[in-house]
């Protein structure tokens, strides 16, 4: 795990990210490292989309952004017929600065 670290901050490093999306990944096991040890450093101010499958998927999710200190969030619920925009800045914008805990 640790060897793939340099890699993804390489690219990490050229991309232009403004906003995260998870679909589908577990918050711990072979991918709780990226998210502590490089996503969430980089990341956490930033406006990120959750999909959830399930209440117990929403649950996680609310844990793992209150653990994180991740504020600026939004879940969104695969099941529904609704189609998922993951273009989601206009979700987030505001004219106030989010305060430091």
């Amino acid at each position: 795990l640790p060897s793939n670290y340099p890699s993804l901050v390489r690219f990490l490093d050229y991309a232009n990210i403004d906003s995260i999306c998870v679909f589908g990944h577990g918050f711990d096991g072979v991918d709780k490292p990226y998210y502590t040890d490089i996503l969430i450093p980089r990341y956490n101010l930033l406006p990120w989309t959750f999909v959830s499958h399930n209440e117990e998927s929403k649950t996680n999710i609310e844990a793992f952004c209150c653990q994180n200190g991740i504020r600026l969030y939004q879940m969104k619920n695969a099941a529904s017929p609704e189609k998922i925009d993951l273009r989601i800045a206009d979700a987030f914008r505001t004219d106030s600065v989010i305060p430091d805990i």
